[in-house]
């Protein structure tokens, strides 16, 4: 039987000690990441948001971007030592809207509470989100979080493809963690496949862009 308690308990120790121990994945220096991160933020840079939500924000390198978009920003990661750095980078970019950051898991943090939202961001989350939780829980989750985003507000949705060692990010289960958003009535706006290299090794990164129709059918028509 699966343990929600245990669940919660181990996402939390476990980034907690990937962030206490420092850019783990090299975030904050690589200009793979860099160029990731710029390729991101311009998919919805074409125009400005009242509230937007970063889901998993990490040291806070994407937050710094989306601030210069938003009026305010939710950042929210379940390690409180990745918000540490998340807070001192924003900090360092004045520019643009307020930012709140919350220590919370996103299994448990009620997003309707704080909407609608006008842009929600999922990068490189929603897998670590598999790796403990049922298809169940996290298909709730998507449906939460459609709910919550305001009529004509955008999903970014943004998750690396792996090798068949890296058992978290297989092709098949990225490509249906993309279903999931679009099966609970998000439309595709846009989708792209970025491409970089970082130590050596080539990397592609499936971006959808997914907006919450404006119709009242929700099938995903503009």
């Amino acid at each position: 039987m699966f343990d929600r308690h245990a669940a919660d308990a181990r996402i939390r120790e476990h980034y907690e000690r990937v962030w206490s121990a420092g850019d783990a994945w090299n975030f904050e220096t690589s200009d793979y990441e860099r160029e990731r991160h710029a390729f991101l933020a311009g998919l919805v840079a074409d125009r400005r948001y009242r509230r937007a939500v970063e889901i998993g924000c990490g040291s806070g390198c994407l937050t710094a971007l989306v601030r210069g978009l938003a009026d305010h920003v939710l950042a929210i990661d379940v390690a409180a030592a990745a918000l540490e750095r998340a807070r001192d980078r924003v900090a360092a970019v004045p520019a643009g809207g307020t930012v709140e950051f919350l220590a919370a898991n996103a299994m448990e943090h009620d997003f309707a509470a704080g909407g609608p939202w006008d842009l929600i961001v999922l990068a490189e989350t929603v897998y670590s989100l598999g790796w403990l939780y049922p298809l169940f829980d996290l298909g709730m989750l998507a449906s939460e979080l459609k709910d919550s985003l305001a009529p004509g507000g955008r999903l970014l949705l943004s998750n690396t493809y792996g090798a068949e060692r890296d058992w978290l990010m297989r092709p098949f289960l990225i490509d249906t963690y993309r279903d999931l958003f679009v099966n609970v009535g998000l439309a595709v706006e846009r989708e792209a496949v970025f491409t970089g290299a970082k130590d050596g090794e080539e990397f592609r990164v499936l971006t959808t862009l997914l907006r919450r129709p404006t119709t009242g059918t929700e099938d995903g028509s503009p």
